[in-house]
């Protein structure tokens, strides 16, 4: 969290008056392996929705079945 915002950033968002309510209740730490597959499963959406519709067509994406 510390690489993307501050635990004070995201206090003021949240309105938290103590830091360690946000600490503890609102920031999860996430394992390396799910941050990795989100990552991964992002790139490839993004790619997909990116392409034209003919291209999509082609991959399989918006053809009702």
């Amino acid at each position: 969290m510390a690489q993307i915002t501050s635990v004070k950033d995201v206090q003021a968002h949240l309105r938290h008056t103590n830091a360690k309510t946000t600490l503890e209740h609102s920031i999860k730490s996430v394992p390396e392996s799910v941050r990795v597959a989100v990552e991964s499963l992002d790139r490839r959406f993004v790619t997909v929705t990116q392409l034209p519709a003919v291209n999509r067509l082609t991959f399989g994406y918006g053809v009702s079945q």
